[in-house]
């Protein structure tokens, strides 16, 4: 059986095959031309972008198309971009008999291979022939033949999904090496009705939301000081370089800079993160408000932005503000609406102000007003130290928080325990090595100190505890109000505030 009895046997006939090794280094407009002919194209390495009758198909290493008469054809890629492919150009026919007559006609194809397993198994096989056998054109036809057939096939058999089937995959295999004519067979729709329908109920194209989702995720991982290397390998991106362009085309800066960018918003949903981000010459679009959590809430340290409810939280607030990134503390609980908003950062709580602004300024490239910042605190701080252990000799400090589930007594590892016991050097009436410790009314007596700051929560309960409290009360301590104090020291200026606000008090007594 000969090469056209084989095709025959598929309604096929290939005639005029010829093949070619193409290879360019890229730019605007390196290809351009109207198909005259079928042609099947085998990306070997690069990537870029083919317009096809003015529709853009993003195409690289390992994939497969397949051009058809007629179609004007256009390649984008960048100008460092290096693309080598392997094209096979043919005449081909489909002959089938009707009413006893034979009927030829041109056949269509998919623009992208189903780059399903079997079918690009079978790709390879073909392109291995073209590349180390290609003076074997019997074998290659035969083999065209067959896969050409084959992709037909399997394309009549593919059942369509919706939209949002093909949405749901996005959003969970964003970070994988998808491309728009991958998602275009998933659909089982050819890239054109695609990518219309896909615009048509989202409002937005294919590759414009996959690039959303990727670079959205992408500053998240900037902010965790994540490698662009390793970013790009994350997010399903085979070079780091085309990454970055990326990432500059839709942010209008490099990934290495985009941290440093002047004008970045960043929203604060954590108390005190707005105060550092402020400290820092940084303008937060928001802050947490703590107003609803203490009962006496003095808040010297003024809130910036959009203030966000502590106990109810309406984020849709911020959808205004448009920021760039959200801060957020480990004992946040994550929330669609927000997350639809910005990327959402996770910084680690119960960390002595210092730690946090160090941390910030190094991924915002604020290192100097940190340095500046906590050089001047230092000076307040030693000064105010020197004459509070003068005068108060061997007398102790605490503080408490009086909550509707009972009492706390703050330990050295809190933000207000590391300004009594670390930077103040003052005496604990009992030492905490954690962050807190509960206690009974019953141990009142036989722990408190000589010096209590104490703050009352906002509700009922914690009231009628204080009054229990105070009435429990036997021991010659002296009751300091400490207000907002246990909020104010999660930023750097309300810390620098509470410093202030014990040294007067302590001072005074």
């Amino acid at each position: 059986m000969n090469v056209e009895e084989i095709s025959m046997k598929n309604n096929l006939y290939l005639s005029n095959v010829h093949i070619k090794q193409i290879a360019f280094t890229g730019n605007e407009q390196t290809y351009m031309r109207r198909m005259h002919s079928y042609c099947m194209i085998f990306m070997k390495r690069g990537r870029g972008d083919l317009s096809i009758n003015q529709e853009l198909v993003s195409v690289g290493s390992g994939d497969s198309l397949i051009l058809t008469p007629g179609m004007n054809v256009m390649w984008y890629s960048d100008e460092d971009t290096f693309v080598e492919c392997v094209a096979i150009f043919f005449h081909c026919a489909e002959i089938s008999r009707k009413n006893k007559e034979w009927v030829i006609t041109s056949p269509t194809y998919p623009i992208i291979v189903d780059p399903s397993a079997d079918i690009r198994l079978a790709s390879n096989g073909l392109f291995f022939l073209c590349m180390y056998e290609k003076h074997n054109r019997l074998k290659i036809k035969q083999v065209l033949g067959q896969l050409l057939h084959h992709i037909k096939k399997k394309a009549q058999m593919t059942s369509f999904r919706s939209m949002e089937d093909v949405k749901l995959y996005m959003d969970k295999h964003f970070t994988d090496n998808l491309t728009v004519s991958f998602l275009a067979s998933y659909s089982g729709y050819s890239i054109t009705q695609f990518s219309k329908q896909f615009k048509q109920t989202y409002h937005i194209t294919p590759s414009s939301y996959l690039t959303e989702k990727r670079m959205k995720l992408a500053k998240q991982l900037l902010f965790s000081r994540v490698k662009a290397k390793d970013i790009a390998a994350y997010l399903g991106y085979t070079d780091e370089y085309y990454f970055s362009r990326v990432f500059k085309k839709v942010e209008g800066v490099a990934p290495s800079l985009y941290m440093k960018k002047k004008n970045l918003n960043i929203a604060s949903v954590y108390y005190g993160f707005d105060d550092h981000l402020s400290v820092l010459g940084l303008n937060p679009v928001s802050s947490l408000s703590y107003k609803q959590r203490v009962s006496q809430s003095v808040i010297n340290n003024s809130q910036h932005g959009i203030s966000i409810d502590s106990v109810v939280p309406n984020y849709m607030k911020l959808k205004d503000a448009n920021p760039d990134i959200i801060l957020a503390s480990e004992s946040f609980i994550p929330t669609t609406e927000l997350d639809h908003i910005a990327p959402i950062m996770i910084m680690q709580e119960n960390r002595n102000y210092k730690e946090v602004l160090v941390e910030l300024a190094s991924i915002f490239g604020r290192e100097v007003q940190a340095e500046n910042w906590i050089k001047q605190f230092e000076q307040r701080k030693e000064r105010a130290k020197r004459i509070l252990q003068s005068t108060l000799n061997e007398k102790t400090v605490c503080f408490i928080r009086v909550g509707s589930q009972g009492y706390r007594m703050y330990g050295e590892t809190s933000q207000m325990g590391h300004l009594l016991y670390k930077d103040l050097e003052l005496n604990p009436s009992e030492l905490i090595t954690g962050t807190h410790r509960e206690f009974e009314l019953e141990e009142l007596n036989s722990v408190l100190a000589d010096y209590i700051f104490i703050m009352v929560d906002s509700n009922g309960e914690a009231h009628q505890r204080m009054k229990a409290f105070r009435s429990s009360l036997t021991k010659k301590s002296k009751l300091i109000e400490a207000h907002d104090l246990f909020y104010q020291t999660l930023g750097p200026r309300g810390y620098q505030y509470s410093l202030e606000f014990i040294y007067t008090h302590l001072i005074e007594q």
